[in-house]
């Protein structure tokens, strides 16, 4: 395998591991599931990013690269250097950078080439950014519906359980549940919400103390369809994919009529 194709190859294992990495993120901390603490974003960028650059390195030790020199595959990727091959056989280090440089030069499309593929990534961004919209708003189809025709009540958190126990490396955490009280006609029904935190991490959201007064909105038909009637409780998750959805679509906008708008400049 040439060097160009062995590291077209590790970024395609790279991202695998990176995918990989989000998986087990997903699995510990919802799986379970585990801490939603102040570890926890430090644990998404550690998995990701992590799984992808050892998920490449261990591809490039398990399957070496042919190097260029000597004709043997033994070409490994430098651990400090991933576009620096070192042949284990004759010492000899080459740049598989450059020549994917070179070859990209070679291939380069013209002008009216370039612009055409440009726009149509720019699209595909404003075709994300829209799709991400789409979902947020499906997603937030239940607490919308909540606040047409739900009824908000008084609630209080009647008492928060906690069980600790150890993560697969031995790590202790604390997992808590709040059984929220709420009335609904002359009853009360139990609205139940649960959070994990490690042992030395603060609880960023959702956190209830015992005794604490809260709003809970029901609808009135099916009262067991009930959400904590605060803005993270009825659109957290709608609001950070919409957000990212708008950030995707306004970067597409803005790019494209940038781009349609240069020729007339230029003229």
């Amino acid at each position: 395998m040439s060097l160009k194709t062995h590291l077209y190859a590790r970024i395609a294992v790279a991202f695998l591991g990176f995918f990989g990495g989000f998986a087990l993120f997903v699995f510990l901390v919802f799986g379970k599931p585990l801490s939603h603490g102040a570890l926890a974003p430090v644990l998404f960028f550690t998995m990701l990013f992590g799984g992808g650059y050892l998920a490449q390195l261990a591809f490039s030790h398990a399957v070496p690269a042919a190097c260029p020199a000597c004709g043997q595959a033994a070409a490994v990727a430098s651990v400090r250097q991933p576009a620096i091959y070192v042949c284990r056989a004759c010492g000899v280090a080459s740049n598989a950078a450059h020549a994917m440089l070179v070859d990209a030069v070679a291939s380069m499309p013209s002008p009216e080439q370039q612009q055409k593929r440009e726009v149509g990534v720019l699209w595909i961004f404003l075709v994300v950014g829209v799709g991400l919209i789409g979902i947020a708003v499906w997603l937030a189809e239940d607490s919308i519906h909540l606040l047409r025709e739900g009824v908000s009540t008084d609630a209080r958190v009647m008492r928060v359980t906690r069980q600790a126990s150890r993560d697969s490396d031995g790590h202790s955490e604390t997992s808590y549940t709040a059984y929220i009280d709420f009335r609904v006609g002359k009853g009360t029904m139990t609205l139940t919400r649960s959070w994990s935190v490690k042992d030395g991490s603060h609880c960023m959201w959702p956190c209830y103390d015992q005794g604490e007064a809260l709003k809970v909105i029901y609808l009135p038909s099916e009262p067991s369809i009930a959400k904590v009637h605060s803005v993270p409780g009825l659109f957290f998750a709608p609001a950070l994919i919409g957000t990212v959805g708008l950030a995707f679509a306004a970067f597409g906008v803005f790019a494209i009529r940038q781009r349609r708008r240069r020729p007339r400049l230029e003229l």
